[in-house]
């Protein structure tokens, strides 16, 4: 459990969670660091189309969260798990950019029966067009005439500041948007993006990038795959800034059905009290 609230998560508190063995890009401690709110990291071991997994301590973790005595507890499953947890409501996220096959398939199909609402991802060219999700957000409506479905796009914010710094990027999304994410980066922070590279998930890549290019000020990184077992410790090592970098969702349409579910949650909340 992190109590992002009280706890200081440095690049020297992540290093020491990666050389102690453990996961330290996990979502539970990304979500600490980027949110500040409370989170328990559970495991699980496998993960079947369905959603089922061989074992996992998620009832625990869940328990663990219950006895906090939080005002809401919101249960974060991977893209092969569906939590065995009752929850009031089920959100379901869809990247715009794949193709319907590829979403419904392997029993896609049921996690959007399963859900109160979806949220589409990356809904903006060159990734996905206006037809594009125009018709995603039919065929999903299809399946489950009574989901809200949100569509959004994501923008990077650094953690800590940039301003005026040489910035090596480093990434797991699509090589595609790179100008946008770079004139966005530049555009709101004032900094120059030097280098990007879209390795980040690959290490071997990763690591030949990272020796070959040494002119920028702060290595700024996603909190995922090997941001800090082989980022953040080359950054420590070579004597560059570290710095971790958020992608927000940027609702474009379908604001109200997010406004609905927080008074819909309120409601419950004082009809338990």
């Amino acid at each position: 459990m992190i109590r992002g609230s009280q706890t200081e998560i440095t690049p020297e508190y992540l290093l020491n969670i990666s050389r102690s063995g453990l996961h330290a890009s996990s979502d539970y401690i990304e979500d600490a660091l980027f949110s500040g709110v409370t989170t328990v990291g559970c495991r699980r071991c496998g993960g079947g189309f369905g959603g089922k997994f061989f074992m996992s301590n998620i009832v625990q973790g869940v328990k663990i969260a219950k006895s906090l005595n939080p005002e809401i507890i919101i249960v974060e499953g991977s893209g092969s798990s569906i939590p065995p947890v009752k929850t009031d409501f089920v959100i379901c996220v869809l990247g715009a950019g794949q193709d319907w096959d590829s979403l419904i398939g392997y029993l896609g199909l049921y996690r959007i029966l399963l859900s109160e609402m979806v949220f589409l991802t990356m809904c903006e060219e060159p990734i996905a067009d206006s037809k594009k999700v125009e018709f995603l957000e039919r065929e999903i409506k299809k399946i489950n005439p009574g989901v809200k479905v949100v569509k959004s796009i994501f923008r990077p914010e650094p953690l800590y500041n940039i301003e005026k710094k040489r910035i090596f990027l480093v990434l797991t999304a699509k090589s595609l948007i790179e100008h946008k994410i770079k004139d966005y980066l530049e555009d709101k922070y004032s900094c120059v993006v030097v280098k990007v590279s879209f390795n980040l998930a690959n290490r071997e890549k990763l690591k030949a990038e990272l020796h070959s290019f040494y002119d920028y000020d702060v290595l700024l990184t996603e909190l995922k795959a090997a941001s800090v077992d082989l980022v953040t410790e080359f950054a420590i090592k070579n004597y560059k800034e570290i710095n971790y970098l958020n992608n927000i969702p940027l609702i474009t349409e379908g604001k109200e059905h997010i406004q609905k579910l927080i008074t819909d949650l309120e409601k419950r909340k004082n009809a338990r009290k």
